[in-house]
C-alpha cells in the first residue's frame, strides 16, 4: 500500500488537494505540460503524483512558477507597451480633430469673404452694364 502511495493516478481535485495546490493551478501546469497526466477511464484528467512530484510541489521553487512569474512580467510589460500605444494613438487623434476643426473654420471664413466679393463685383458689373444714357440721366 505504501507503493500506492507514493506513485498514483489520481483525479485533478485530489492531486490538487495532495499536493497543496488548487485545482486551476494544477490544470494549468497540465496545460503546459509540467505535470505527467492521461486521461482516465471516465474521460477525466488524471495525474501521476508521486515522491518527486510531492517534494517539488511542496518546496513550491520548482521551474514552473519561474516561469509563470517571468511569462506573467512580459505580458505585462507589453500590456503597458500597447496601452502607451494607445495613448499616443488618442493624442494624435484629437490632435487631428482640432486641426480639422481649424482647417473647416477658415475653409467657412474664406467662403464668406468670397462671397461678400462676389456679392461686390456682381454690383459693379451691373453698373458697368448700364446704357450709358441711363448713367447720364441717374437712373
Amino acid at each position: 500500500m505504501a507503493g500506492d502511495e507514493a506513485a498514483a493516478w489520481l483525479p485533478l481535485g485530489e492531486a490538487s488537494r495532495r499536493l497543496g495546490i488548487s485545482v486551476d493551478a494544477l490544470r494549468a501546469r497540465v496545460r503546459r505540460g509540467l505535470v505527467e497526466h492521461r486521461k482516465g477511464n471516465d474521460g477525466r484528467i488524471v495525474v501521476l503524483v508521486d515522491d518527486e512530484t510531492m517534494s517539488r510541489q511542496s518546496l513550491g521553487g520548482d521551474e514552473s512558477d519561474d516561469r509563470a512569474r517571468q511569462e506573467r512580467d512580459e505580458a505585462r510589460a507589453e500590456a503597458d507597451h500597447w496601452r502607451g500605444v494607445a495613448e499616443a494613438a488618442r493624442i494624435a487623434a484629437a490632435t487631428y480633430k482640432e486641426q480639422a476643426e481649424a482647417a473647416r473654420s477658415i475653409a467657412a471664413a474664406q467662403a464668406e469673404a468670397k462671397d461678400v466679393l462676389i456679392a461686390e463685383l456682381r454690383e459693379l458689373l451691373a453698373e458697368a452694364r448700364r446704357p450709358w444714357w441711363r448713367k447720364l440721366i441717374g437712373r
